[in-house]
This record gives structure tokens, sequence and C-alpha cells, in this order.
């Protein structure tokens, strides 16, 4: 009997093991919904989420459908019914980032401002005040071009990295990084062919660390579709070449990739049947690419 029951546990703790590590829609029918979600920032405790959400079919990007930054704070066991952030709903709204610290909240944004240099999204901070945020601003410095800004991801080393379509890259969307200081971001540097090619790039993460990085690609030999995974590590200083993430990327397209404010989860979307759902998987998946 002592046998049965130590092989009965051990089945169901490696079915959890695999369980863990394979990817599940996050939160159904709350998050995950019939619209357009993806991109999740979460609070240092882990109890406030924010991401966005668009009323429209995957691949319809026009300004009749805005994305807005949605919040849910998790209360007594269970998350509450998201609703549009106080500093969202009136323009498209993107890719939320909250930094480590919670000191300060990044997102990208196409609202007008004095100086605006495109028509594009360009990437707006917000500082912690009390309980909530100050007044959005567009960053100062040289991080917002006449192109269009993406996902901004600050590092615990007061690294932002980016995503841009400015003039002079080496493809159509390339990533970038520059120095953060108290809402301005200076000297923005391309990461380079190792990263970067004569396609496209977007939507980067970076571990805070800077230990890895992944980011959607377009235009690639091994891409399923238009857009999928790839995922860098960085050895003595500097990005090694981008890998395909076999284990992440499926016939539909493949970003936004965030991380759990514990470390444990990375939250990417994926598009299928015209909609697109927020997936979550063990970080240990990158295991298998070190």
């Amino acid at each position: 009997m002592r046998t049965f029951f130590t092989g009965t546990l051990l089945m169901l703790y490696t079915f959890g093991l695999r369980a863990q590590e394979s990817v599940q829609t996050f939160l159904p029918g709350l998050v995950s919904t019939d619209k357009i979600e993806y991109y999740t920032t979460f609070s240092p405790d882990g109890l406030d989420l924010y991401f966005v959400r668009r009323d429209a079919k995957w691949g319809d990007f026009n300004d009749k459908t805005p994305g807005h930054i949605y919040k849910s704070h998790f209360n007594k066991g269970q998350w509450s019914q998201p609703k549009v952030a106080p500093f969202s709903g009136t323009y498209s709204d993107g890719a939320p980032f909250i930094s480590q610290d919670g000191r300060w909240f990044f997102f990208t944004s196409n609202r007008p401002y004095e100086g605006k240099k495109g028509s594009g999204s360009d990437i707006w901070v917000m500082k912690k005040k009390g309980n909530g945020w100050t007044k959005p601003k567009p960053m100062g410095g040289d991080i917002n071009s006449p192109g269009t800004e993406y996902s901004p991801v600050l590092t615990t080393s007061g690294n932002l990295y980016y995503a841009s379509m400015r003039a002079g890259s080496i493809g159509q969307g390339d990533i970038f990084s520059c120095r953060f200081k108290e809402g301005n971001c200076y000297r923005s540097i391309n990461e380079g062919r190792a990263i970067n090619t004569k396609t496209g790039e977007w939507n980067v993460f970076v571990a805070p660390d800077e230990r890895y990085m992944i980011f959607e690609a377009s235009g690639r030999i091994a891409n399923r579709d238009n857009g999928d995974l790839y995922i860098s590590f960085r050895k003595n200083g500097a990005w090694q070449p981008a890998q395909f993430m076999e284990a992440l990327n499926t016939k539909g397209s493949d970003l936004a990739v965030r991380l759990s404010a514990d470390g444990k989860w990375l939250y990417f979307a994926q598009s299928h049947d015209g909609e697109v759902d927020i997936k979550q998987v063990s970080v240990d998946v990158i295991k298998a690419y070190r």
C-alpha cells in the first residue's frame, strides 16, 4: 500500500510540474475574452494588474478601435472586474509597464502634446504618488522620435529598453536602449545585429537583471506567422544571437511578454481566430534555450 501511495504522489507531483510548465490561458472570461487583450504588468506586491484591451479583431488597427489600459485588483482570493484605468480611455494606449521598485509606470500612447514629432505612439511615464500616479507626461530626452515607439521596459540598472520604427534603423523596427533618469531617457543606442535584422523587431521584454531578452520578430525564415517570439541571453556584457522560442510560438502571432511580480511566470499574448488572449507559462520554459 505504501509503495502504491508513494508512486501515486510521485505521479501527481510529476503531472503538476508538467502542468506548471504548460501554456495556460490567463483568467479566461475575466481578462482573456473574445476581444483583443495583450500586455500585462503587475504592481510589486502582485495585487494590481494592468493590461490592454481593444474591442476589435486582430489586425484591425485604426483610430476607431483604440486600445485602452484596464486595471484589476486582487482581494479576498479573487481578481476584480477589470475597469479602464483613470489615465486611459480617450486615446489609444498600450504596453503598460511598472518598474520593479514600483516607482514608475510607463506606457505608449498616441495622445497629442506640445512638441510631438510624429503621428505614431510615443512613450509616456507616471511616477508613484500615494496610492496612485502623477499625471502622465511624454518622456523627455531622445527616446521619442517621429516614428512609432513600443514596449518600454526599465531594468534595475537604470537601462530602459524599447522598440522603435525610427529612421536610420537596421530594419523596419529595431530594439534600442537608453539611460533612464527621473522621467527622461538619454543616449539611445541600437542593440545591434545579434538582436535586430533587416525585417522587424518589436514588443521587447528584458529581465530586471538583464540576463535575457524576449521580443517579437517578423519576417524571419524560422517564423510560423508574421510575429513570433525570440530569446537572447546576455553574456560578458553582450547580447547573444537570438533563438526562436519553439515552445511558445504558434501559427498565430505571439508577442508582448511580461514577468509576474514574483518572477515565476511569463505572460504573453497569442492570436487565434481574430482575437488575442493573454497566456501564462512557467519562467522555467527559458531553460531549454540557455
